[in-house]
C-alpha cells in the first residue's frame, strides 16, 4: 500500500515538473521561432552542442572515448554550416571534420584509440547536429500552401507546428499510456511504453493537425497534414525508442538532467532528431507534386 503511494506521489511530482518546464520553455521556442534568426541559431545550436555533450558520456559508459573538445566545435561548425549554407555546406564541412580528426590521430598521440575516438566523436554529429540543423532548413522555406489569415512567415508557422506535434505526441503518448496502457509496446527497449499509448499520441497529432486546418482555413492540404501529422507521430516514437536502447545500453535512467522532470537535453530531443529531417524532407516532397 504504501509502496503504490509513493509510486502515485512520483508520477503527480513527474508531472507537476513536466508541466512547469513546459510552461517556461513554450514561450521561448516561440520567440525563438518567430524571429528565426540568430535566437534560433543560438537555440539550436546550444541543444545541439549539449546533446552531443550527453553522448559522449552515454558513449563514455561503454568505454567508448571521444575528443569532447574536438565533438563541440564541430556540432557549431556544422549548425552554422547548414544555417548559412544549407546542406551543401554541411556535407563540405563533415567531409573536412573527418578529414581532420583522421590526421590528428596519424600525427597525434592516440594511434591506440584511434578508431573509437573518430567513431565516437564524428557519430554524435550525424545522430544530432545534422539532424537537428533541419530546424534552420524548415524555417527558412517557403511553405508550399496558403496561410492567407496569417500575417506571418510561412516557415515560422510550419515549423510551429511540426515541433508542436512532436510535443504534444508526447503527451499524448504519456497520457494514453498512464490511464490506458496495458500491452507493452518494446518491453525489451522501454518497458512502461505501450501500443495505448502509441495510439494515443498517434490520435492526438491527427486531431491537432485537423484543427489547425480548420482554424487557420487552409485551403485543401487535408491529405498532406493528415501525413505530417502521422510522419512526427511515426518518426517521434522511433526517436523515443532508439534514445531509450541507447540509454538501455549504457544502464542509465536519463541521458542527463537539464530540464526537471524531462531529463537531459537528449530525452527531449529523442523524438526530435528524426522528426526534423522526416519533416523537412516531406515538404520538399510536397511541394514538388503539389500534393492537396
Amino acid at each position: 500500500m504504501m509502496a503504490a503511494l509513493m509510486a502515485e506521489a512520483d508520477k503527480r511530482r513527474e508531472l507537476r515538473n513536466r508541466l512547469l518546464t513546459a510552461a517556461v520553455a513554450a514561450p521561448v521556442l516561440i520567440y525563438c521561432f518567430w524571429q528565426g534568426t540568430w535566437s534560433l541559431l543560438l537555440l539550436v545550436t546550444t541543444f545541439s552542442i549539449l546533446g552531443v555533450l550527453e553522448f559522449c558520456d552515454l558513449q563514455e559508459k561503454k568505454g567508448v572515448l571521444a575528443f569532447r573538445g574536438t565533438a563541440v566545435v564541430a556540432a557549431l561548425a556544422l549548425n552554422l554550416a547548414v544555417y548559412f549554407g544549407g546542406l551543401a555546406a554541411a556535407a563540405v564541412t563533415f567531409a573536412l571534420i573527418a578529414i581532420l580528426l583522421v590526421l590528428s590521430t596519424v600525427l597525434g598521440p592516440y594511434q591506440e584509440t584511434a578508431l573509437q575516438r573518430i567513431a565516437g566523436t564524428l557519430f554524435p554529429q550525424a545522430y544530432i547536429s545534422l539532424l537537428m540543423s533541419h530546424f534552420y532548413l524548415i524555417r527558412q522555406k517557403t511553405m508550399p500552401f496558403d496561410l492567407s489569415p496569417l500575417d506571418v512567415e510561412d516557415g515560422f508557422v510550419f515549423l510551429l507546428l511540426v515541433v508542436f506535434l512532436a510535443m504534444l505526441n508526447d503527451t499524448g503518448s504519456y497520457f494514453g499510456g498512464r490511464f490506458f496502457g496495458k500491452h507493452p509496446l518494446a518491453p525489451g527497449i522501454s518497458p512502461k511504453k505501450t501500443w495505448e499509448g502509441a495510439l494515443g499520441g498517434a490520435l492526438t497529432c491527427l486531431a491537432t493537425a485537423l484543427l489547425v486546418k480548420l482554424a487557420f482555413r487552409i485551403p485543401g492540404a487535408v491529405g498532406p497534414l493528415v501525413c505530417l501529422a502521422l510522419i512526427v507521430h511515426v518518426m517521434g516514437l522511433l526517436g523515443d525508442l532508439a534514445e531509450s536502447q541507447l540509454k538501455r545500453s549504457a544502464q542509465v535512467k536519463d541521458s542527463g538532467d537539464f530540464f526537471p522532470g524531462h531529463g537531459g537535453v537528449l530525452d527531449r530531443l529523442d523524438s526530435l532528431v528524426f522528426v526534423a529531417p522526416a519533416a523537412y524532407y516531406f515538404i520538399e516532397i510536397w511541394a514538388r507534386y503539389r500534393l492537396s
